[in-house]
């Protein structure tokens, strides 16, 4: 199934829509809760995971399979100017999100226990202004840092065991870890240009494979579907 979060346009309300496999036309679509999401994971039940901003807060509203009205919603709460940024799930449903408050930086790193709609900050060093996540089968957690890298935090360690940096000056636009550790790294200046795509094996600091080109973003979110 492909789930696609939409932002509201002209009046009406920001929605996710969920389509089956060559269908053209969604037989699904969730709009009760949603504003403008910013990112939206999906657990191996089905159960769908949107985050958002709501005033001075990042919320996370939790739709069961099927359903089109949230059967929880989660809050990080902060001073002012939240960003909602990416989430992931380990293997024992544990949700975690990344988001950052402007007048409160550097960003943090949050863990909702499966069940538990208690935020724990994981106190993670060395993280930055952007909010890119991501996780393997093994519970290491992916996380854009300070240096435009990224950080690599083992389960229940708050240091990273290693840090991936770029071969060059440019910086990382978005990444994606599959569930075997295997990292795609999309290498660009800004939002909007994206050179090349890196490939690093499992454990690896440097790439073993570069596919060079002009890509456009979409590419990326793509691949983050594609690499599980």
């Amino acid at each position: 199934i492909l789930y696609v979060a939409l932002f509201a346009t002209n009046g009406s309300f920001g929605s996710v829509e969920e389509f089956k496999p060559g269908a053209t036309k969604p037989f699904l679509t969730i709009t009760n809760g949603i504003g403008e999401p910013s990112f939206v994971v999906v657990d191996h039940k089905g159960t769908v995971y949107v985050d958002q901003i709501n005033d001075v807060s990042v919320e996370i509203l939790e739709y069961p399979a099927g359903q089109t009205s949230p059967s929880q919603t989660l809050s990080i709460t902060g001073k002012s100017e939240p960003v909602a940024g990416q989430m992931t799930l380990d293997n024992h449903g544990n949700l975690y999100v990344h988001t950052l408050f402007l007048d409160s930086a550097p960003s943090h790193v949050y863990e909702f226990k499966k069940g538990s709609t208690t935020a724990q900050d994981l106190g993670l060093s060395g993280l930055g202004n952007t909010t890119e996540l991501s996780s393997d089968k093994l519970g290491n957690l992916y996380v854009s840092d300070a240096n435009f890298g990224i950080s690599v935090y083992a389960p229940g360690q708050t240091t990273p065991t290693r840090e991936i940096t770029l071969p060059s000056s440019e910086i990382f636009d978005d990444y994606v870890t599959t569930r075997g550790g295997k990292l795609y790294a999309a290498q660009g200046a800004d939002g909007f240009d994206v050179p090349s795509l890196l490939e690093y094996a499992v454990g690896g600091y440097q790439p073993v494979n570069v596919l060079s080109g002009y890509f456009q973003a979409p590419l990326v979110p793509a691949l983050r579907a594609a690499a599980f």
